[in-house]
């Protein structure tokens, strides 16, 4: 529906059609009004083709066990495919496996602690050396009492930030049945692709 001046002209208060609106006024009046409306039509009917949806939620990720050999992968420098190719930057506390992968700036390539990468970094945290990690197995249990603490406390950090993917095993004997696919709670589906800051 098109206004046009006549039926404006038609439409407008007496003080107004008494002849001080112009045929020509209300005719520039009547197409910028035309081309107001004609913009408003276009812009909602953009929005209802073309629009911006809600992006999917993101696909959750079960928790699983690793061996340091499937943890190795997770070094932030090899895409993986069960993550969509995402780089994704896993590492192993006190046998916990946590997705660092927000943390990448920290703890990817190029990062002050790009050495924790895909490693079981338990040792290297306990006793505050950042040196190499090894795809030997540590049982930690020549750690002392300071160094159990420093790990536990670096452990708590890192619940607090990063979401859990796992558990660290010697090998896939060592896999309990009940842990191997353990879906992750919504909480930590929401903190997985957010960036964290330190």
């Amino acid at each position: 529906l098109l206004l046009t001046p006549t039926v404006l002209f038609h439409a407008l208060p007496p003080s107004l059609s008494g002849g001080l609106v112009t045929i020509a006024a209300m005719s520039q009046w009547m197409t910028a009004v035309n081309l107001g409306l004609g913009a408003v039509v276009s812009y909602l009917g953009y929005r209802v083709l073309f629009g911006h949806s809600e992006p999917p939620p993101p696909k959750p990720i079960a928790r699983r066990t690793f061996t340091l050999k499937d943890l190795s992968r997770f070094n932030g420098l090899n895409p993986i495919p069960e993550r969509d190719n995402l780089k994704a930057i896993y590492i192993a506390v006190d046998r916990t496996v946590f997705d660092m992968t927000s943390g990448a700036t920290f703890y990817g390539p190029g990062g002050p602690y790009e050495g924790f990468a895909g490693t079981d970094a338990s040792r290297r945290l306990a006793t505050m050396d950042i040196g190499e990690g090894t795809l030997e197995w540590d049982d930690l249990s020549d750690l002392g009492e300071g160094e159990r603490a420093t790990l536990e406390d670096w452990k708590q950090s890192f619940l607090a930030k990063y979401p859990i993917r796992g558990e660290l095993v010697k090998d896939d004997t060592d896999a309990a049945p009940d842990s191997t696919l353990i879906q992750e709670t919504s909480a930590e589906a929401s903190t997985t692709e957010a960036t964290t800051t330190e």
